[in-house]
């Protein structure tokens, strides 16, 4: 099946794919992705798609209709609001351990669904916010991953100017927010095709930024942390973090760690 033709999008964050290690079997709280949509215009039509191995999954619209007519659903879905004005989407797959998937965006809009037909595969999950102007300002995704497996997230910068980006690999940190088997040491690469544009090992300690002009210091990503809204990190944790200007492209980040255990991606657009 083939998408639905989309919009011109004006968006610079247009996508994030995330693949995660199938191969060890996933507590209930692993495989979270959480899709963070600030458009600007908080009464515009929006709406998300779900894409996975050449299909696409309308799963929410702006004025509370449920899904479309589209032919492959799968698992049960549920959007509720928040008291901070957002909403979360969670999806859960039948026959198997539970394993949702929130999703959080703007919406004044509050209703439940289902899916159901083919299986949705296990190790591939994307998101595309589909809508004329605005843009996805944060993506971030938490996996499973080992010493022969690491998390991959792919993610499209669309524009027509480089834009300053932060992108981090959370492993030891996470246990501050009450997850039990986060990674102890993690490592963060920034691929463009099979090119390493940068890479990161202890985020407090320098690393050459690719064509920026600047080797990021501590300070500076404690600034573009608060700038984008992104939780603090200690300076001596063995969490890694990159500060690159990119030009509008396709671009992957690997996060790698020796352990076996939790580790959440982050990308943001720092204002």
């Amino acid at each position: 099946m083939s998408c639905p033709n989309r919009p011109a999008l004006l968006a610079l964050f247009i996508g994030l794919t995330i693949s995660l290690a199938a191969a060890v079997p996933p507590p209930a709280s692993v495989g979270n992705l959480v899709f963070s949509y600030n458009s600007g215009r908080p009464s515009e039509q929006r709406e998300v798609f779900l894409q996975s191995d050449g299909s696409c999954y309308d799963l929410y619209h702006h004025d509370g209709s449920l899904g479309s007519d589209l032919p492959l659903r799968i698992g049960t879905y549920t959007y509720t609001v928040n008291p901070d004005d957002t909403a979360t989407i969670a999806l859960s797959f039948p026959g198997e351990t539970l394993r949702p998937y929130p999703l959080t965006f703007d919406t004044p809009t509050s209703g439940s669904g289902s899916f159901h037909s083919s299986p949705f595969p296990d190790t591939l999950f994307g998101v595309s916010p589909l809508v004329d102007g605005g843009h996805a300002s944060n993506l971030s995704a938490r996996s499973l991953v080992n010493a022969t497996t690491p998390s991959i997230a792919g993610f499209i910068i669309q524009g027509d100017h480089p834009r300053l980006c932060l992108l981090r690999a959370v492993g030891p940190t996470l246990a501050n927010y009450g997850v039990t088997d986060a990674v102890s040491d993690v490592s963060l690469e920034l691929h463009s095709g099979a090119t390493v544009l940068a890479s990161n090992d202890d985020w407090s300690v320098p690393t050459p930024a690719p064509d920026a002009g600047f080797v990021p210091t501590p300070a500076d990503f404690e600034h573009a942390f608060a700038a984008a809204g992104a939780f603090p990190l200690a300076q001596n944790s063995k969490d890694a973090a990159l500060l690159v200007i990119l030009p509008p492209g396709t671009y992957t980040a690997l996060a790698r760690s020796p352990d076996a255990g939790e580790v959440l991606v982050e990308l943001y657009l720092v204002p």
